[in-house]
């Protein structure tokens, strides 16, 4: 009778689709034994009931093995127990205090189970007790050094196939977070945290909602509780998330709703796809479009206008109502004694800002601003963030209270003399491109002849 035991593979329950031809592959045996005719006679048997597929060499002087090892591959090493010099408990130790994962199989006619259970704690994969049927316990040897070989293989494809996934989770052209019910971020890959510039152990601090836009979270989570609620298995949102240095970035987002190890669904994952130049370029596109639409109207305005004042702020309410700005408003520039620039049309978003504020279009500080040195030189000015804009200085506190994020002026003429400046102002930093000051070009034209007719 053939007895065996086997270390425990409760670590191996996953299931992976075998990809190479057992049968069809010679496995590399070696075995260590201090009695040479067992050994040979054990060759002669393995090689003759695998039919081949197994080559068997063997050593007798176990104390040879680890230095044999060092330039010798084998699929699985077979040892005794009881030998002279280092039994088969410390030949194992030695290995696997190596790191050498060899498939290790104890195959010896003298043992107990204590012996058996520390061989298998220390590494082992088999300790098989030999019998009186030599055919028997042969057949069954080779029938467990298939089953190791094929048990170490798939365990490298199993870590292999973890590996790829890592490399495809981590590297994936969209991010991607897993989350719980609660919203708390588990695990994100490397593809996300390079797109909102956060370290991992930063974003598993976080949650969804505290790295989402404020405008975007309430709609996120209604569709969420949908989810969660068995109403969908999953949704597709079109967000914005807040960058570690404060930027914006859009994304469309999947959340779907899956079973975790246990087979309970309270596992989300999130993908995200970054679409912010997909997003952007429609904005400048729309802009583009009322901005146009901001010209056609200030020409009818020009057409119907027999009052200045009322003129001005027509258009600067065409400004704020069509093209979607948050400021606009038109200022002269008084004599050349005082220099100081004078509101005469505005509308938008104020909430005091032109009667607090200093401008002038001398060479000081409060006429060094895109207002002044619009006047003084007859260029467009653009300023392209006031947070950051050095010139704006004198300004930035006020505007920033108001939203005031970019802005252009554009100078205003009457005769040939430059007279005064339209102003419009963003809620939104970089917003002036070059097709829209072409058309604001047109605009400060319409205006300035305008000006020149009333």
């Amino acid at each position: 009778m053939i007895i065996y035991m086997m270390r425990d593979t409760k670590n191996r329950k996953l299931i992976i689709e075998e990809k190479k031809e057992f049968d069809s592959i010679t496995i590399k045996v070696l075995h260590v034994d201090d009695e040479e005719d067992f050994l040979e006679l054990t060759k002669i048997y393995l090689e003759k009931i695998s039919n081949q597929k197994l080559h068997v060499e063997y050593i007798s002087s176990p104390e040879e093995v680890l230095e044999h090892l060092k330039t010798h591959n084998y699929d699985v090493l077979i040892s005794d127990y009881q030998m002279p010099t280092i039994d088969g408990l410390e030949l194992i130790e030695q290995l696997r205090n190596q790191d050498n994962d060899i498939p290790f199989i104890i195959f010896t006619g003298k043992g107990r189970e204590e012996v058996a259970i520390r061989a298998l704690n220390l590494g082992a994969d088999y300790y098989i007790k030999k019998g009186t049927d030599s055919k028997s316990q042969y057949t069954e040897l080779v029938h467990l050094i298939n089953r190791v070989v094929k048990e170490k293989t798939l365990e490298k494809e199993l870590y292999r196939s973890q590996e790829r996934f890592k490399a495809f989770f981590d590297y994936s052209g969209m991010g991607i977070a897993f989350k719980n019910l609660q919203r708390e971020i588990l695990q994100v890959n490397k593809t996300l945290q390079d797109m909102l510039n956060y370290e991992e152990e930063e974003l598993l601090n976080l949650s969804i909602s505290e790295i989402s836009h404020h405008e975007d979270i309430q709609k996120d989570k209604e569709l969420f509780n949908e989810l969660i609620e068995g109403k969908s298995d999953k949704y597709s949102i079109i967000k914005r998330c807040i960058k570690k240095n404060g930027e914006i970035i859009w994304f469309k987002t999947t959340v779907t709703l899956v079973p975790d190890s246990t087979g309970q669904k309270t596992l989300i994952i999130n993908i995200f796809e970054d679409i912010t130049e997909k997003i952007e370029k429609n904005l400048e596109i729309k802009r583009f479009n009322r901005v146009r639409k901001v010209i056609i109207e200030s020409n009818n305005a020009l057409f119907q206008a027999n009052d200045l004042i009322v003129f001005l702020n027509e258009i600067c309410k065409i400004i704020i109502t069509i093209g979607g700005y948050h400021l606009a408003w038109i200022g002269l520039a008084e004599n050349e004694e005082t220099k100081i620039v004078h509101p005469i049309a505005q509308v938008g978003f104020d909430a005091g800002y032109l009667d607090t504020v200093k401008i002038t279009w001398d060479n000081t500080v409060y006429g060094q601003g895109p207002t002044g040195t619009a006047i003084r030189t007859g260029e467009i000015v653009i300023n392209r963030e006031t947070a950051t804009e050095p010139t704006y200085r004198p300004w930035r506190t006020d505007a920033l209270k108001r939203g005031y994020a970019s802005s252009i002026a554009l100078p205003l003429t009457s005769k040939e003399k430059i007279i005064g400046a339209l102003n419009i102002y963003s809620k939104e930093k970089n917003v002036f491109n070059k097709e829209e000051v072409d058309l604001l070009r047109n605009l400060s034209n319409c205006i300035s002849y305008g000006i020149m007719k009333l």
